[in-house]
């Protein structure tokens, strides 16, 4: 009689312990720079690096204006490093707000264990680099994918002006699920990401951007995500878009030069 109790429980310990080591390996798709690997740009930019907690290194790049509106502090996606970003971050600079992107720790130049209490202390550390150049009321907060977690607990914590999320999903869990529905819900995830619980705690306003075709974070949950931030958020829907495409569609433009003017 023990056996079959015992059995079982031993095969979902196993179980456990092997999804939460997988985790980092299916969230996370870094690409890793040499120290001394040089950023190019055709914009002003400058290298920042912060010592952080653990053992922890930052690196980041700081995209100027000459005549900048404020900061827009900018949480990337899962996959690349800043030689990726960089290039996205040029598109958004002509809207005339300076841009701060760092890379996660494993990521790029940074380094450093990585686990999400580690993640939510760095967002604080990048805010208050930021704050010693910027008043409080002129720092945005930006959030893409993976970046939208980031972003949403940041902004929960600190209450910038505005917050802007491109294809965000509401935890790492409910994405997981709007994979394998058919799965028991028997795992434990090392990443909660929870920003279905953030963005409640949000009060500024809230501009979603999410396509109908997106494969990687289904546009429900950015649906979900809108209708739990109430009242002060807008959600953006591109039709047929993916995960992707969001910055080619002409309404991205018009609604983000809204948002940042209002």
């Amino acid at each position: 009689m023990l056996y079959i109790i015992a059995i079982p429980i031993f095969l979902l310990l196993v179980v456990q312990m092997s999804t939460r080591y997988l985790q980092d390996i299916f969230i996370f798709r870094p690409k890793t720079l040499p120290k001394n690997f040089h950023f190019r740009a055709d914009f002003p930019i400058e290298e920042i690096n912060l010592v952080a907690s653990e053992g922890g290194e930052l690196n980041g790049l700081w995209l100027k204006n000459k005549n900048p509106k404020g900061l827009m502090l900018y949480f990337h996606g899962n996959a690349g490093s800043l030689q990726r970003w960089e290039k996205i971050m040029e598109e958004l600079l002509p809207l005339g707000w300076d841009i701060l992107i760092f890379d996660y720790r494993g990521y790029g130049k940074s380094r450093g264990r990585r686990d999400e209490n580690l993640m939510f202390k760095d967002t604080h550390l990048m805010y208050d680099w930021a704050k010693q150049h910027y008043l409080p009321e002129n720092i945005i907060i930006y959030g893409r994918s993976i970046g939208s977690a980031m972003a949403s607990y940041l902004a929960s914590e600190v209450q910038p002006p505005k917050l802007i999320l491109e294809t965000p999903f509401l935890s790492m869990s409910a994405l997981f699920y709007s994979y394998y529905p058919f799965i028991p819900a028997i795992f434990s995830f090392k990443y909660q990401f929870r920003s279905d619980i953030y963005i409640q705690k949000v009060k500024c306003p809230i501009l979603i951007f999410h396509g109908t075709k997106d494969r990687v974070v289904p546009y429900s949950q950015g649906i979900k995500l809108h209708q739990l931030a109430g009242n002060n958020a807008e959600l953006v829907t591109f039709v047929g878009g993916n995960h992707h495409n969001c910055m080619t569609y002409p309404l991205f433009w018009e609604k983000i030069k809204i948002f940042l003017a209002g």
